[in-house]
C-alpha cells in the first residue's frame, strides 16, 4: 500500500469529494487515479458526493482562526513559507538570505488559501467598513468646504 493511499484512507467521505470537486485538474494523472479508486473503494457515487459539496458550501463560518477550512471545514490545513531571494550582484545582493518570506496557510483539501480567499462575511464587512470610509471622508470634505466658505465670508 503506498503512502499516498494511506493517507486518502485517512479523509473523510466530504474530503475525497472536495478534492474531486476543486483539485481534480489541478492534480497529477496518477494521483488523481488514486483518488479516484479511493472513491470506488468506498462506492461514493457523483451525486451523494455533489450533495456533500454543496452542503459544506452552504455553511457559513464566521470564526474559522485559521484552524478550521471555511469553504470544506476541513481541518487540514498546510502552513506554507515562500522566500525570495535576490540575485543580483550588482546591487550588493547575492547575500544568500532571502530578501523577505511569507507564511501563508493552504487547506490541503480544497486549495482555500487564508491570505488571499475571503468568505462572503468577510467580504461583507470589508466592503462595508470601505464604504463607511468612503462616506465619512466625503462628509469631511463638505464640512471642511463649509467651514472654509464660512471663514472667507
Amino acid at each position: 500500500m503506498s503512502s499516498l493511499t494511506k493517507k486518502l484512507a485517512e479523509y473523510e467521505d466530504f474530503e475525497l469529494a472536495f478534492i474531486v470537486a476543486f483539485k481534480k485538474d489541478l492534480i497529477a494523472t496518477s494521483v488523481n487515479n488514486q483518488v479516484q479508486e479511493e472513491v470506488i473503494s468506498r462506492k461514493l457515487s457523483q451525486e451523494y458526493m455533489d450533495k456533500m459539496v454543496q452542503e459544506k458550501l452552504a455553511i457559513d463560518i464566521r470564526d474559522h482562526d485559521k484552524k478550521i477550512c471555511p469553504r470544506c471545514t476541513s481541518k487540514k490545513i498546510l502552513k506554507n513559507k515562500e522566500e525570495f531571494h535576490g540575485n543580483n550582484k550588482a546591487f550588493g545582493l547575492d547575500s544568500g538570505k532571502p530578501l523577505t518570506a511569507i507564511e501563508y496557510q493552504v487547506c490541503g483539501v480544497c486549495g482555500w488559501n487564508f491570505l488571499v480567499d475571503e468568505t462572503d462575511y468577510e467580504r461583507k464587512k470589508r466592503r462595508t467598513s470601505v464604504s463607511i470610509s468612503i462616506v465619512l471622508l466625503v462628509l469631511l470634505v463638505l464640512l471642511m468646504t463649509y467651514v472654509l466658505h464660512w471663514a472667507t465670508s
